[in-house]
């Protein structure tokens, strides 16, 4: 628990960091006040909200393409209608207040919500309705006067425990609140699916509270809002690299990963081969949903390959790893231990029966007439660069002769 836990922080490390930049820019006078970069402080957030929306639009992620739109908005409804930042008058006690509570429940609701595309009728709904939360704010702050606004403004600014505990911040205690429980749901989001794209909303919205704590300073709002759009971007992009080059059942890098890697070979360098033996029995006696779970077991055991190796699936059972050695011989005994740990590790397959989640049932799970434990086992083909096989590809369907070898000697065994 505590390595994952380390690696959770370590992925969120330079979202955080560039949340931690913002605030130290913001610091230097000379960055903020002297520097050209200060000219353009003011159009960034704009140029990154089109930038975030086109990319997200590109990909069909039409929750981002709503969360650029939201703190786009966001941005520009506090430039246009509340330059001096939070003030003691109305514009800050309905205008400042509803923006503070409005974007936090926004952004955790966008992080919770499935992809339904943004001119679908989900979509259009969830657009309609982020609109009509800013149109009737500026209602409530321009056009709605009297007993009505009033209450409205009482609502915003409700103070629900002492000032004493959240003196700290220049938020209302409701916004405060809303960003704590918002922030608490994004990180179970991001424990539940430890997605780069969790770990942007994350980011965005840690960097849209210090944008509210910064109001009044146009420079160091725009600086912050800009970090926002730039975390969720980098999410984004990071999201796309995942669908495109790791598979997406297994978790460890594609077909098209090992074709960009296998371009990058250097000139000694080994190429194994694997499958699993008798998946297709599996599928047939068991189901396709146990056939996944076989492939993912077997996938997370060769992901553990020694020798500077690294395991890629190839397509359907079959499994591909490269390693920087420049004979067989030496990869051998890497395979060797590999084919093993898939051999002894236990496999159990749950009877569709058994109880379900009571103190009687909890029993029963565990007992052995409820389970099956099945053996796993792979063939693995190996061959390497040389005078007969010069190129990767070459390589490879020597390999592959390999792998038909193995499994014409009897399976589970390496062959060369």
């Amino acid at each position: 628990m505590s390595y994952k836990l380390f690696g959770d922080l370590f992925r969120l490390a330079p979202y955080l960091a560039l949340v931690i930049l913002a605030a130290w820019l913001g610091q230097q006078e000379a960055f903020v006040v002297d520097s050209q970069f200060a000219a353009t402080l003011p159009v960034l957030p704009y140029v990154l909200c089109f930038v975030g929306c086109l990319f997200a639009w590109n990909f069909k992620m039409s929750t981002s393409v709503l969360g650029f739109l939201v703190i786009g908005m966001v941005y520009w409804t506090s430039a246009m209608f509340l330059p001096y930042g939070n003030t003691a008058d109305v514009f800050g006690d309905v205008l400042f207040a509803g923006l503070s509570i409005l974007l936090p429940v926004n952004l955790v609701w966008l992080c919770w919500a499935e992809e339904r595309g943004v001119l679908s009728r989900q979509g259009l709904i969830r657009l309609a309705i982020i609109s009509a939360q800013f149109a009737f704010l500026l209602l409530f702050t321009y056009v709605i006067e009297g007993g009505l606004q009033q209450a409205v403004i009482a609502i915003l600014n409700l103070q629900m425990i002492s000032g004493f505990w959240t003196a700290w911040s220049n938020l209302p205690q409701l916004a405060i609140g809303a960003y704590i429980v918002s922030l608490g749901f994004m990180l179970l989001r991001f424990m539940l699916q430890r997605s780069p794209l969790q770990m942007g909303w994350i980011s965005t919205l840690v960097a849209s509270y210090f944008a509210f704590q910064e109001a009044g300073n146009p420079d160091q709002v725009a600086l912050y809002i800009s970090v926002a759009l730039l975390a969720l971007i980098i999410a984004k992009v990071q999201v796309s690299y995942q669908m495109a080059f790791v598979d997406e059942l297994t978790s460890i890098p594609g077909r098209r990963a090992l074709m960009s890697d296998m371009k990058k070979l250097g000139s000694k360098y080994v190429i194994a081969m694997s499958d699993i033996d008798h998946f297709k029995k599996f599928n047939d006696t068991y189901g396709h949903d146990i056939g996944d779970e076989v492939l993912r077991m077997v996938a997370n055991r060769l992901s553990m390959v020694t020798g500077g190796g690294r395991a890629y699936r190839y397509g359907g059972e079959e499994f591909c790893i490269l390693m920087p050695v420049g004979e067989v011989d030496k990869a051998i005994p890497h395979l060797e231990k590999l084919r093993e740990v898939v051999e002894h590790s236990e496999f159990v397959i749950r009877s569709k029966n058994r109880p379900k989640k009571d103190k009687k049932g909890s029993k029963k799970r565990g007992a052995s007439e409820t389970n099956q434990s099945v053996q796993v086992t792979i063939s693995i083909g190996v061959a390497a660069k040389g005078k007969m096989h010069a190129d990767p590809m070459a390589v490879m369907k020597s390999a592959d002769e390999a792998l038909y070898r193995a499994k014409k000697k009897g399976r589970n065994q390496v062959a060369k």
